[in-house]
């Protein structure tokens, strides 16, 4: 889903809201979790960690595609939770990181109760 391409839906601070955890958790994963793993299982290879990421990137983007197939208005869904949630059992922030993505599925429970 395209948050920004929901404002006649949701108000543009629902949306920086919402937008904001998941930077925060994007950020996150990449940093902490992404980069460091292909960077092992590379060697230390920069070149060959470059390269699994961009495969990492691709299938990201296949994701993404998928998703829009399969929820096709811009609007928030409950899966969206549900697989975020999913998500942070493996791999969670902390600090305010976490209070952040915290805020930010609550605010997405929030506004598809509204809806």
């Amino acid at each position: 889903m395209k948050l920004k391409a929901s404002t006649d839906r949701y108000s543009s601070g629902d949306i920086k809201a919402v937008s904001q955890g998941l930077n925060v958790y994007n950020t996150f994963i990449q940093r902490d979790v992404v980069t460091p793993g292909l960077l092992k299982y590379s060697k230390g290879d920069k070149a060959q960690a470059q390269s699994l990421q961009d495969q990492v990137d691709a299938f990201r983007a296949s994701i993404v595609k998928n998703y829009s197939v399969r929820f096709p208005e811009n609007k928030l869904y409950m899966d969206f939770v549900v697989a975020l949630n999913n998500c942070t059992k493996d791999a969670a922030p902390r600090g305010d990181e976490l209070e952040t993505l915290k805020a930010s599925m609550m605010k997405m429970v929030e506004l598809i109760k509204a809806s």
